[in-house]
This record gives structure tokens, sequence and C-alpha cells, in this order.
């Protein structure tokens, strides 16, 4: 793959319904990776882009209810040396509702693992947010037509 989000964070999602499509924005402050083989970069390494944006577009994106959910796990409870999970509380949230906690909790989240097939993406990583410090993942899935990445410039320096 010549683009990843793997370990990005992402600080703010924008939505905007038009009549022939809806839109989803991300936005990413420190960037996203890219490989060498990225055409418009002449790269040897796999490096860092300066901010960057992803809008994911379709006309389905939000058609149906189960085509775009988020599931975050509120609670964890851990035991042991080798912190093995006893129990896990997820709850599920409209994409609008984790919007708003994003906005009114300044919450945050880092892209662990994104697997695409066809038009479905389900990403999953974990949530940052500014009074706690622990690992609260979330799983968010939705069907798009089209995902287009966004980026000023490169940093050569950020390598992987």
């Amino acid at each position: 793959m010549l683009l990843t989000m793997h370990d990005c964070t992402v600080t703010k999602i924008d939505l905007e319904e038009r009549e022939e499509e809806t839109r989803m924005t991300w936005h990413l402050p420190d960037g996203i990776w890219i490989a060498p083989g990225i055409s418009c970069h002449e790269i040897k390494k796999t490096c860092r882009t300066a901010e960057a944006c992803i809008v994911f577009s379709g006309k389905e994106l939000f058609d149906y209810e189960d085509d775009l959910s988020v599931s975050v796990c509120m609670k964890s409870r851990w035991h042991g040396k080798d912190k093995r999970m006893l129990t896990e509380t997820w709850e599920y949230m409209t994409l609008p509702a984790f919007i708003t906690q994003m906005k009114e909790n300044g919450w945050s989240f880092e892209i662990v693992n994104t697997y695409t097939e066809g038009s479905m993406f389900l990403i999953t990583g974990d949530i940052h947010t500014p009074k706690e410090r622990h690992r609260c993942e979330f799983r968010i899935s939705f069907i798009a037509d089209s995902a287009n990445y966004f980026w000023n410039d490169i940093h050569p320096d950020r390598v992987w």
C-alpha cells in the first residue's frame, strides 16, 4: 500500500450532505504515511506528510443504519501481569453522536488498523481523551464509493 493511516491521529470529522452524495472528511494534523511509488513525490523511504485530510464520499454513506456505525469500548477491566482482559463494555454510537463526543469532550483517535473490501471500510484504533490516559478502543465501519487523500507537503525527515 502506498498510503497508510496507521498510527495517525484524527482530531476532527466533518460531514457534508449533498444532494448527489455525502462526504465525510477526517482531519489529520500530523499527516499520514506515504511510501515510495507515489507519483507526485520522489521519496526513497516511507515518510510522513504534513497536515492531511481524507475525504470519504458516497451515495449510500448514510442510507442504511448498518452501513455506518461506531462502537466504543467504554470500560475494560484487566487482570494480572499478563493483562488478560476480564470484561469489556462496548457502546454503539451513530457517527453524528461520535462527532459530538469528539467536539464536546476533546476526543481524538489514533488509527491502528484499516480494512477495506470493495467499498466497505472497517477502521479500528484508540480514542484519546484529555482527561484519561487509558486505552479506549473504537471500531468504525461504513461504505464509501471513494476515499481521497490530500496533503500539502511531505516530511522526508520523518521516516517510518
